[in-house]
């Protein structure tokens, strides 16, 4: 799943630091791998250096704490609104949907109402091409992977759907966590003087 969104999702919801942000990341994408905290870091610099999340208060264990601007908010916004195609890593839809769920703020059912949408017309353009194939030894190839695209698409859909059925009986969002690790990148010497959030 795209880690520059995932981050400036959980920065939509409050103000947090890189090290505790991997451990979000982590708790709310459902993912098999760790976000390793080196990556999580190596993002956070390049959404500061496209000004989509800048630095904030220092608390008193050095602890920068990032925010998302409203560029990043908007960034945000269109990647809500835009579904996952089938160029793109086929973890991401599942993480960007558990993401979506477990934060308060966002419409998780609009988000898979967008993705059924694609899914579904992708699917009907999969029939068209399954049905204008001619019975030659290469129709019979192409259906193959035409196929293969097809089921693909079945089961995306009927996990999306099975998914807005949970979600509409049981909310799962959940705080981000307040936990302190120490561990984490320290701030220069000259933010440490700042403010730690919310004093």
């Amino acid at each position: 799943m795209s880690v520059k969104h995932g981050l400036l999702a959980i920065l939509a919801a409050g103000d947090d630091y890189g090290y505790r942000l991997r451990g979000e990341y982590d708790r709310r994408t459902g993912q098999a791998g760790a976000l390793n905290v080196g990556q999580a870091y190596a993002t956070l610099d390049r959404l500061e250096r496209d000004e989509l999340v800048e630095r904030g208060a220092v608390d008193d264990q050095g602890h920068v704490f990032y925010r998302i601007t409203d560029a990043g908010q908007a960034v945000l916004d269109g990647w809500w609104a835009t579904p996952v195609t089938t160029g793109a890593s086929r973890d991401e839809l599942p993480g960007k949907v558990s993401l979506a769920a477990s934060l308060a703020d966002v419409d998780t059912l609009g988000v898979i109402a967008v993705q059924r949408a694609w899914t579904l017309d992708a699917l009907r353009q999969l029939d068209a091409e399954l049905a204008a194939l001619a019975p030659t030894p290469q129709g019979d190839v192409a259906w193959i992977g035409l196929q293969a695209r097809r089921t693909r698409s079945i089961a995306e859909l009927e996990w999306l759907d099975t998914t807005a059925a949970r979600l509409a009986v049981r909310d799962p969002a959940f705080p981000a966590g307040t936990d302190m690790p120490r561990r984490g990148r320290p701030a220069n010497r000259t933010t440490a003087s700042a403010t730690a959030p919310g004093a």
